[in-house]
């Protein structure tokens, strides 16, 4: 796990995205959500490039993004088995992740 520690770096970000008709939502009442956005990237112009792309790919809107920062795998205080989960999904393959999706309704979060 150290060597892997060692040569990655996880860049992470919260999203507001409308959920498009290209979406498959189970709420159907959902309108947007806030996600967190985990990637592996070489820089934090890296890490957007590739949270846009897949977002997009996968349907969502983006509408704002806030709270970019870099992983520090070496000290992170992530406990450990909660930090090889997330590299288990993040992969030169598949270098985005997402969060949970937090949906709200079209009138808003108040509604």
């Amino acid at each position: 796990m150290d060597s892997m520690r060692s040569e990655i770096l996880v860049w992470t970000a919260a999203y507001e995205v409308l959920i498009t008709d290209k979406v498959e939502e189970d709420d159907s009442d959902a309108y947007g959500a806030f996600v967190n956005v985990v990637a592996v990237a070489s820089s934090s112009a890296h890490f957007r490039e590739l949270a846009k792309a897949a977002l997009e790919e996968d349907g969502y809107q983006i509408l704002g993004m806030e709270d970019l920062q870099e992983i520090d795998l070496h000290n992170s205080g992530w406990p450990d088995d909660e930090l090889e989960l997330v590299m288990k999904d993040l992969s030169a393959d598949n270098p985005v992740s997402y969060g949970r999706f937090n949906t709200y309704p079209k009138d808003g979060l108040d509604a």
